[in-house]
């Protein structure tokens, strides 16, 4: 095995010292699917993420892309940054679920300094959200690191006092140990150098930390040591991406391919172009009903000019452009180019706008440490990462190339069926393939609460391992309390937690025979989870999250939905949300005409021979 990628080196820099044996052995082990795609000539998405580290101002992942692009020339290598200079880990992972994770990245190279949480929050979210490999840098030495000058500069690796010793020996190491992940052992090899050719840190600087010309060489020098591709590893020991061929994996079956898949994405390789419409179905929904297939682009003017940081929100998505107009004494007004005029906050308080499509905790919510301008706008668009009609008569297509396009990203890293259907019965469809991430975010509650029918405080005990948000949609229940899972220290969020947090909100005595509120959990990276508060008798009622088999779509819906697996001429029972009856249908061909309905929030409840179930769906005009 050798070293396959080099960077050019026309200023006779000083060579890093090659490393020993086995760790020389271990390089590119653990990206070897990044590996397989270079040498193979595919098309390979890398992303560089940190702070000023790692920006549009360091030309060491540049010279890392060139070199790449010379040792595999037949391979299609797309290498950008979405570093954010001044943007430590406690701020850096607000960010991480924007640009990044709508990038969708086979490999990511990353390095930040901070909070050691707040770093593997950002780990969690990439392997989570993505089926990307990656690499971590480790800490290089600052200006007024370590004693002595040149030709005797010293310092103590093993002072494990010193935060960036923990944070690179020890902290970090742990974490590539856990995931999985490639380490770029920097600062020890940092170090190396340094003591080798009687160097002082500065000489790598142009400042007290920033890298100098010949600093970027040598990062770029360090980390192209890791793209090394041995045929012999297996090209994606996790699974994080599987080819089903159409016609031989998965056939078209009465004018649609149905294929059951575990992952949260889904792209589709083209047989050629056609005068063909692909739609795509999941979970008998469109891509665009999943509210987690929606992303933020980061504000214009960024951190330095006081964007706010944009979480998920708690109503629904759409594509639209946003305007948040500052209006003085940090007040402001928030408008989307469809919902319209969306509230007014300030940035001391905690801001849910009218659509709750918006959300903005305090001050930390701001960038420039919570100094956001005092006047003017700022614009971010609210995207979808999904294609949900192709026209496979105007894609691109290159006979050379594999042409993948994008169906659906970002669903919950779980059980799904895909279906797609032709406009023309013709499917121009060579390949589906499924991605997986190798680390499962999850968000876990119980599905049915029971409440006193006298009133009072309920509370609803979740449990997450990536941030999550809470909201409901009833006028019964009171507001959420405790509702994210970023706990707070001294007055600041610190981390996402895996301990179970119990959210409480409160609800009025009972004056019906029965009642149902809902309270619906969206997690960055899952599924929403829905959980029901009941007050009354509900004798053998059951939720119809616990019956994965039964599809309820298209949800929203318009003229009607259809129920899979349930015989014809069951009683559905259609009531407002709030629990008020409003008729019972019959179903019909497995459909429930809903066209009579207004645009609302209803629920249904199907009475099946032991059971009922219930579900909410929403009607659209």
């Amino acid at each position: 095995m050798s070293q396959t990628v080099f960077i050019p080196n026309p200023s006779n820099y000083p060579v890093p010292q090659s490393l020993a044996a086995d760790d020389q052995s271990k390089l590119g082990e653990l990206i070897p699917r990044t590996m397989n795609l270079l040498a193979n000539g595919k098309k390979v998405k890398i992303a560089v993420y940190g702070q000023s580290l790692s920006d549009e101002n360091n030309r060491w992942w540049r010279d890392l892309g060139v070199a790449l692009k010379l040792a595999y020339p037949t391979a299609e290598i797309d290498i950008r940054t979405f570093g954010v200079g001044g943007v430590s880990s406690n701020l850096l992972w607000r960010l991480t679920n924007q640009e990044l994770i709508a990038f969708s990245p086979d490999l990511v190279i990353f390095h930040v300094h901070g909070n050691h949480l707040f770093y593997e929050t950002i780990i969690r979210q990439i392997l989570g959200c993505t089926s990307s490999e990656m690499i971590i840098q480790g800490d290089h030495f600052g200006k007024n690191d370590g004693s002595g000058t040149a030709g005797n500069w010293n310092f103590n690796l093993t002072d494990m006092s010193n935060w960036d010793n923990k944070m690179s020996f020890q902290t970090v190491k742990g974490y590539c140990d856990t995931y999985k992940i490639e380490r770029d052992n920097r600062r020890q090899e940092w170090y190396d150098f340094l003591r080798t050719n009687s160097y002082i840190p500065v000489q790598l600087l142009k400042d007290d930390i920033h890298l100098n010309e010949q600093g970027q060489w040598l990062v770029a020098a360090l980390t192209a040591r890791h793209f090394v591709y041995n045929a012999a590893r297996n090209p994606d020991p996790n699974g994080l991406v599987k080819y089903y061929e159409v016609g031989k994996d998965v056939a078209v079956v009465n004018g649609i391919i149905t294929l059951p898949f575990d992952g949260n994405k889904i792209e589709i390789v083209p047989s050629g172009k056609s005068p063909t419409v692909i739609s795509a179905f999941v979970d008998g929904k469109k891509p665009s009903e999943f509210p987690n297939c929606f992303y933020f682009t980061i504000p214009d003017g960024g951190f330095w000019k006081g964007a706010p940081f944009l979480r998920p929100g708690m109503g629904f998505p759409q594509e639209e452009d946003w305007t948040i107009t500052m209006t003085g004494n940090g007040n402001f007004s928030v408008s989307g180019s469809k919902t319209g005029n969306d509230g007014n906050g300030n940035i001391d308080n905690l801001f849910v706008s009218d659509s709750k499509k918006i959300v903005l905790f305090n001050k930390e919510d701001w960038g420039n440490y919570g100094v956001p301008i005092t006047g003017g706008t700022y614009a971010f668009k609210g995207k979808g990462m999904f294609s949900e009609n192709i026209d496979f008569d105007t894609i691109s297509f290159d006979p050379q190339k594999e042409n993948s396009i994008n169906v659906v990203q970002n669903l919950g890293n779980s059980a799904h069926i895909l279906e797609l259907t032709s406009s023309t019965g013709n499917f121009p469809v060579k390949y589906i393939k499924v991605f997986k991430p190798s680390f499962k975010l999850n968000v876990s509650s119980p599905e049915i609460i029971t409440a006193s029918n006298a009133g009072g405080t309920v509370t609803i005990p979740i449990t997450g391992n990536t941030f999550w948000q809470a909201s409901h949609s009833s006028s019964r229940l009171g507001q959420l309390s405790n509702w994210n899972n970023v706990e707070v220290q001294n007055g600041s969020a610190f981390c996402i937690s895996d301990k179970s947090i119990n959210i409480s909100c409160s609800i009025p005595a009972l004056t019906g025979v029965n009642a149902s509120e809902y309270v619906y959990i969206y997690g960055q990276g899952c599924d929403i989870r829905v959980v029901e508060i009941r007050q009354g008798i509900f004798n053998g009622v059951e939720n119809a999250e616990a019956h994965p088999e039964i599809l309820i779509y298209p949800n929203p819906a318009k003229d009607y939905i259809t129920i899979t697996i349930v015989e014809d001429s069951t009683i559905v029972g259609i009531y407002h949300a709030g629990g008020n009856f409003i008729a019972n249908k019959v179903v019909k061909g497995s459909k429930i005409d809903m066209s009579g309905l207004a645009t609302g929030t209803y629920l249904i409840k199907i009475q099946l021979k032991k059971m009922v179930l219930s579900r909410l769906v929403v009607k659209e005009l």
